[in-house]
């Protein structure tokens, strides 16, 4: 079943934090949320997560009503998993093994079947359980300290998972992995929200992207129509993902670029189409720097 807000509502100390807001987010989407540092973003995330209390409205999960008094939080822990910033600072306990295993506590399930589900986990995120599980998460590397975090959510199996800069700090092939790992969650069915001000992922793995500014949504649509805003974006100092400034940039020096492109491999094909059509490849090279 969907996400579904209604007329929500928060505020902190008399200043409106989320203002009103509406929206629905339907099962197995993959949505991104961009926005100014103030905007909103993680408060929202965490209304959803249940981690505070809004102050008017609804938040229906899963045919679940979270903001009613009488629900039981525990049902929520077990559809949905949330990943902070920098979730490597969540690792508390003295091994791996210990610090995978403590989301498991809320389900009666044997020591074989806790190992089976942090194996896959791991292997998903490029880690072998067997040869880390005894080990300190202090003896990590920062990388392997966020792996073993969001395996800590993953092997509880959640419908509904939120990521707050999940590939902020990662090199840019643990990125490509990452982002890769949520999409075949996703097909699995996995619905699932992505805090970034990486605008070059979101364009090219999200099905939907939302705008907010001043505790409201203020653009949601597919990631083409979202970047066609440019002069929005970049008034709220967002921007457009780099692969359409380029392909703007280019067609400015007389290229034939189309104007839906997201990902740079279709950006890259469409600049060698027009290799008949452009002899001054010097343009290129200066603007690869993007």
């Amino acid at each position: 079943m969907p996400i579904e807000i209604k007329e929500l509502s928060f505020s902190y100390d008399s200043k409106p934090f989320i203002d009103n807001l509406d929206l629905k987010i339907n099962d197995g989407e993959m949505v991104g949320i961009i926005g100014n540092t103030g905007c909103g973003k993680s408060t929202f995330v965490r209304l959803i997560a249940g981690l505070i209390k809004s102050d008017s409205g609804k938040i229906i999960i899963d045919g679940d009503d979270i903001t009613d008094k009488k629900f039981n939080k525990k049902i929520l822990r077990r559809k949905l998993g949330i990943v902070f910033q920098f979730p490597e600072i969540q690792l508390f306990e003295q091994t791996i093994e210990k610090d995978i295993f403590f989301g498991l506590k809320q389900y009666k399930l044997t020591y074989d079947e806790k190992y089976k589900r942090a194996k896959e986990a791991l292997e998903l995120l490029g880690l072998d359980f067997e040869k880390i599980k005894d080990k300190s998460p202090l003896a990590l590397s920062g990388g392997e300290k966020r792996k073993v975090a969001v395996a800590g959510i993953l092997v509880c199996k959640p419908k509904y998972l939120i990521f707050d800069e999940p590939i902020a700090g990662l090199d840019c092939n643990s990125r490509d992995n990452f982002m890769k790992l949520l999409l075949a969650l996703k097909q699995n069915g996995t619905t699932i929200i992505i805090i970034s001000h990486n605008t070059d992922y979101l364009a090219e793995y999200a099905d939907r992207i939302l705008v907010m500014d001043g505790g409201k949504i203020i653009l949601d649509d597919k990631p083409n129509e979202i970047f066609n805003q440019a002069t929005l974006l970049n008034n709220l100092n967002i921007g457009v993902c780099n692969s359409k400034e380029i392909a703007n940039l280019l067609n400015k020096k007389g290229f034939n670029i189309q104007n839906d492109i997201l990902k740079y491999d279709d950006l890259l094909n469409s600049i060698i189409s027009n290799i008949g059509v452009i002899n001054d490849w010097h343009i290129i090279g200066s603007l690869w720097k993007y």
